[in-house]
């Protein structure tokens, strides 16, 4: 996110470039994380989602579908699976600590 501000604010293309990789590498995982907290989903949708926003006018066609596919199959889809009658994560937070169900 800092790159992308630097890009902004000097408009020098290597920030740019960087920022692009950063993203790029975030919608590389497997998933953002869901099994234990939505926080790291939510988190990982922030900044990929701040990347394609200030990053639009600068990347491709592709460039944006790979963002928009990360952020619907990696952000979007568990939190619809979570609310489906599919099987509830056994996790209960808190606003200080994640508390196994017993």
């Amino acid at each position: 996110m800092c790159l992308v501000l630097a890009y902004h604010l000097t408009g020098n293309e290597r920030y740019i470039a960087r920022a692009w990789k950063y993203a790029e590498n975030m919608c590389l995982l497997e998933d953002f994380n869901p099994e234990i907290t939505f926080l790291d989903v939510g988190e990982l949708c922030f900044q990929v989602g701040l990347c394609y926003d200030w990053l639009y006018n600068w990347m491709d066609e592709y460039e944006r579908l790979y963002i928009r596919q990360a952020i619907f199959k990696n952000g979007i889809m568990p939190i619809m699976d979570d609310f489906d009658e599919k099987e509830k994560s056994n996790f209960i937070i808190s606003n200080h600590e994640i508390i196994k169900r017993k």
